[in-house]
This record gives structure tokens, C-alpha cells and sequence, in this order.
């Protein structure tokens, strides 16, 4: 009882130097977590997907939990009859959050509405994996993966299936919007492909790429669009092929001097973020890719003892991602830092179960939330990312 009155613990992450940071706790239990994000409006608000028995059986919840001076406390409490496995807010409205179902169901919520769930969306034939909502103004849809092989696009507005997408051989794990080229969406699965869609020009994928041996687990695209330089290390099987004839790929974008081409080949690599994607799989690594150029990865960060479950892109700096694994533990990777460790900053070890959920605070620099099998929300702001103090 003591223990779970006490929200606020010190820990130590694992990368040298030994960072500290403040974390807060919030108990699930029952639930097993699979997902947590922040409120893209609501700085305060929270939103956690569970279920019982770690999913395999049972019921699940979306909680949406809200903190005031005192700390986080449960807000809304929607029991569902099976697991719920990802969830996503709406970008229009901000009560609205929608749910994938064990059930095959994609469930929207409205805040407004304690109760229950305002629709239920059914024609998966197989659990719901992942949901993500469009993140440009361009269409207000959802997309949806499945164990069943499909990814679905759904009007949840007109409460209908827009198309289906079914070129997957295997389990769908993900399906995540572009933030920057409109309809347009990646999906990753249990085939280890990678595969990109164009909802304006179904149902055929634009592009496609054997990204692994085993199965690909998670996706998110760079929040950014800039031009960037940076001296990411680039694979080995880039440089055989010739910095310079890789580079010369990008000349429009160097401004179309060969001089920018030589020197860049040397120790940089030059690109537009909008374009960058990455993965995570069973083969425990983070990989990057340019979906210009899909055939190899730009770069893969090594580190992880277990399959990586999530990555997630910082919507504060461009070089900052993180991804959260099968071996219990956040890591932290700086992908400008160039050095063949692949730019870790942090291993973050504060749960005792495979940790499912991550998450960047939009409103927060720095601020993460993470789930895990073991119960709990970890909410936490790493000194490694924090903002810099002003001088």
C-alpha cells in the first residue's frame, strides 16, 4: 500500500555518464500495458490501452488518466470485453480517441461520453494491432493493421471502411501516417517487409522493401521536413556502392553544386527528414530508412537483447529517437552523432516485463511516457534529451 502511494521515484539511467531523473509511476493493474500516449491538446492528459492476463485472455481498458498540482489520477475508465492493443487521439477533436480490439473492432471514444464507446468499427476478421490517425488536414482518416494481413482506412466520421489494403503476407503489427506527404502512410509486418501506400490510389502499395529476416514489429516516420546534414555513419553497403554515386541522388537538394556532393560524401550525409522512416523488429534492431531508397537501410543502431517493440520519433529534435524492447528497457539513440555505437544516450531499465508503449510529450521537450506488461506507466523526462538550461 505504501509503495503505491509513493508516485515519484529517482532512477539511474544505464549509459555513462549515470544520468538522473525524476519519474512518476501510475499502477495499471490489472492491466497489462500495451500502449500510452499524451494528448496532442491537453497538455495533462494521458491516455493507456491494457489487458488482462497480458492479452492472451480476457477483457482490456482504455484509461485516460489527468494530472492537476497533486499528480496524475484516473479520469475516464472504459472497460472493453477483450484486450485493446493501441490507441490513438483524434486530430480534430480533442475527446476523441479511437482503440484496436483484440476482437477485431476499431473503437472510438468521446470523453464527453462516460459510458461506453460512441461507435464500434467491425470487418477485421483478426486482432486489431495498431490504429493511427492522420496527422495532415489533407483527409481525417483512420488506419488500421491487423493479424488478419490487412490494413484497413476507415471514416469514422461516416463510420465506414474507405478501402482495404491487403498485400501483406503475413501480420500486420503497424500502420502509421506520414506527417508530411499527404495520404500517404507506411506499414510494417510479420513478412519483414516495409510498405508504402498512397490512400488517394488504393489498393496497391507505391513502394516495398524485404526489410528483415525475421518479423518488422513497429514504424514512425521524423516529425521533421527540413533540409538536414548531419554526420550519421552510413552503412557499409552504401559506401561500396560509392558516397558519390549516393550522394549525386541528392543533388537537387545540395543545391546542385558537386563540390557540396565531395565533401558530403566524406563525412556527412545530407537529407530531407520528411523522407526518413524507421523500423524495429525481432532482430532487436532500429534500422533507418530513406523511402526514396528503400532498397537498404540508411543505418542500424544495435543494442537491444530482445525484439524491439516500438520506436517513436522525438517531435523536438530531429536526431533524437527511442525505442523500447522485449529486454525490459528505453533506449535513447541520437542519430547525428556519428560514432559506431549508433549515438546511444541512454538504457533506461525501470520495468520487471517487456516494456510495449512509448511515447514523446509534444507539449513537454524531453518528457517521455513508456508501458509495460509489469502494470505501470513510467512518465519521465531524461536528462540526456532534457532542454538545456538557458545561460
Amino acid at each position: 500500500t505504501e509503495r503505491k502511494k509513493k508516485t515519484q521515484n529517482l532512477i539511474v539511467c544505464k549509459s555513462p555518464p549515470f544520468l538522473l531523473a525524476i519519474m512518476v509511476t501510475i499502477f495499471t493493474a490489472p492491466y497489462h500495458g500495451y500502449q500510452v500516449l499524451f494528448s496532442p491538446f491537453e497538455r495533462n492528459k494521458i491516455a493507456f490501452t491494457g489487458a488482462v492476463n497480458y492479452g492472451i485472455s480476457g477483457n482490456g481498458a482504455l484509461l485516460i488518466y489527468e494530472r492537476d498540482e497533486v499528480g496524475y489520477k484516473e479520469f475516464r475508465r472504459y472497460p472493453w470485453k477483450d484486450g485493446l492493443f493501441d490507441v490513438t487521439w483524434s486530430e480534430l477533436n480533442e475527446a476523441v480517441l479511437v482503440t484496436a480490439s483484440g476482437d477485431g473492432s476499431v473503437v472510438v471514444y468521446d470523453q464527453a461520453q462516460p459510458n461506453g464507446p460512441v461507435t464500434v468499427l467491425t470487418g477485421h476478421t483478426a486482432e486489431v494491432s495498431s490504429v493511427h490517425w492522420s496527422m495532415t488536414r489533407q483527409e481525417q482518416l483512420v488506419v488500421s493493421a491487423s493479424w488478419d494481413g490487412t490494413v484497413r482506412l476507415w471514416d469514422p466520421n461516416a463510420q465506414v471502411c474507405v478501402a482495404i489494403f491487403t498485400e501483406h503476407t503475413g501480420l500486420v503489427y503497424a500502420s502509421v501516417w506520414s506527417p508530411h506527404l499527404p495520404h500517404t502512410f507506411a506499414s510494417v509486418s510479420g513478412d519483414g517487409s516495409i510498405r508504402l501506400w498512397d490512400c488517394s490510389t488504393p489498393p496497391n502499395s507505391i513502394a516495398s522493401v524485404n526489410a528483415s529476416c525475421g518479423e518488422v514489429l513497429s514504424c514512425d516516420w521524423s516529425k521533421y521536413n527540413e533540409v538536414i546534414t548531419t554526420f550519421l555513419m552510413i552503412q557499409p553497403t552504401y559506401q561500396a556502392l560509392g558516397h558519390f554515386e549516393l550522394l549525386l541522388h541528392y543533388l537537387p537538394e545540395l543545391g546542385g553544386c558537386l563540390l557540396n556532393v565531395f565533401y558530403l560524401s566524406r563525412c556527412m550525409y545530407f537529407f530531407l527528414f520528411q523522407y526518413l522512416l524507421f523500423t524495429g523488429g525481432v532482430d532487436c534492431a532500429v534500422k533507418l530508412w530513406d523511402i526514396r531508397q528503400l532498397g537498404i537501410p540508411l543505418h542500424v543502431l544495435m543494442g537491444h537483447g530482445q525484439a524491439v517493440r516500438r520506436v517513436r520519433a522525438s517531435p523536438h529534435d530531429p536526431n533524437i529517437i527511442a525505442s523500447c524492447s522485449y529486454d525490459f528497457t528505453v533506449r535513447l539513440w541520437n542519430i547525428g552523432t556519428g560514432h559506431l555505437g549508433g549515438g546511444l544516450l541512454d538504457i533506461i531499465a525501470h520495468h520487471t516485463e517487456f516494456t510495449y508503449g512509448l511515447d514523446f510529450s509534444l507539449h513537454d521537450p524531453g518528457m517521455i511516457a513508456d508501458c509495460s506488461w509489469d502494470q505501470t506507466i513510467k512518465l519521465l523526462t531524461p536528462v540526456s534529451i532534457a532542454p538545456k538550461p538557458a545561460v
